[in-house]
């Protein structure tokens, strides 16, 4: 197959397959991510992501990540108080 085809389907593929959470460990975080196989890698760009903008495409391949939620606060709760 042609690089075009190959290109074409991997961006279908990504779209399809929905969003990859991406977890703050990762920060900053580029596509293509790493581990991914050679032939369909593209050049290497940083996607932002944070709490005001917590989801990115990829302008290559169309790839869609969403940041990982912020775990909620523990609430913690005194035996005296009144509630």
């Amino acid at each position: 197959r042609s690089g075009i085809a190959r290109r074409l389907r991997f961006t279908a593929g990504a779209v399809k397959r929905g969003k990859r959470i991406v977890k703050r460990e990762e920060l900053p975080f580029s596509c293509p991510p790493p581990g991914r196989e050679s032939w369909n890698k593209h050049p290497r760009v940083f996607l932002q992501l944070s709490e005001e903008k917590p989801e990115a495409t990829c302008p290559y391949c169309g790839a869609r990540y969403k940041l990982e939620a912020e775990p909620a606060p523990i609430q913690l709760s005194s035996p005296f108080s009144r509630e």
